[in-house]
């Protein structure tokens, strides 16, 4: 036996390399690798986890750090100094109570309470991301100096829509003629009455109604139109093309107005 093993490894090593690749075994090619997360994607999923902390009369700084490192988020917080005294104060008291909700919710309450009472509603403190992934915390006028372009398709949202002044009407009593062999033509009473409400509208026009909607409704002191300089939206083609800090650009992307 060991003979016969002996010579089979011989008779082997004699062989082409060529021959010697095609006689290996085939072997499965690795698993793909995982998909990347991007930085942004892995801050969003860890600031959407549930927190449970609370703070009774803590400084604003303190409380900003112990929430930063329990997300375990990279973040910049724009602190008021003398060099720029529109920051938030470090010293500002905190009283947040434990409720159910994630580290965003806790984020925004205790932001919520950082804004003196006398600030006006278009620099309330906000958060955002940079485009590297860290989050930011401070003021909007200060988040408004990071600013980028997005477009977004709005072919959907502005389709025509037609509602019908005089929509068509079942005529009974030719329904019940047309049962006793009459014709069929007949049961629909005339139609020719019927437009559409908006049928002098143009898909500028309703692009025009669209942006005003989210200047009316999502931060609008920030948009030009009401006296603001941080954002701004025009149509192109099929898209609204809007340049705007991230705080902006996240309430457009959902669709719903934060704080």
């Amino acid at each position: 036996m060991k003979r016969s093993l002996a010579i089979a490894v011989v008779a082997t090593s004699l062989l082409p390399a060529s021959v010697l690749s095609a006689l290996q075994p085939e072997i499965a090619p690795a698993p793909a690798a995982a998909l990347r997360v991007s930085p942004r994607q892995l801050a969003e999923s860890r600031l959407a986890r549930p927190a449970t902390l609370e703070f009774n009369d803590q400084r604003l700084e303190d409380v900003l750090n112990e929430i930063i490192r329990a997300a375990n988020v990279q973040a910049t917080v724009m602190w008021r100094s003398d060099a720029d005294p529109s920051g938030l104060d470090p010293d500002v008291h905190i009283t947040v109570k434990s409720v159910a909700g994630t580290f965003t919710d806790l984020v925004e309450r205790v932001l919520a309470q950082s804004t003196p009472d006398a600030i006006a509603a278009a620099d309330f403190a906000t958060w955002q991301f940079t485009e590297s992934g860290d989050l930011q915390l401070g003021p909007r006028a200060r988040l408004n100096a990071f600013k980028r372009v997005e477009a977004y398709p709005v072919r959907d949202l502005l389709q025509a829509r037609f509602d019908f002044v005089d929509a068509p009407e079942i005529d009974l009593q030719a329904a019940l003629q047309a049962g006793d062999g009459g014709s069929m033509g007949a049961i629909f009473r005339d139609t020719s009455n019927a437009e559409s409400l908006r049928s002098g509208e143009t898909l500028e026009d309703r692009a025009q109604r669209l942006i005003e909607l989210i200047q009316d409704t999502i931060e609008p002191a920030q948009w030009p139109v009401n006296g603001g300089d941080a954002a701004a939206i025009r149509p192109f083609q099929d898209s609204l093309v809007v340049s705007a800090p991230d705080y902006i650009h996240r309430q457009i992307a959902s669709g719903t107005a934060r704080p």
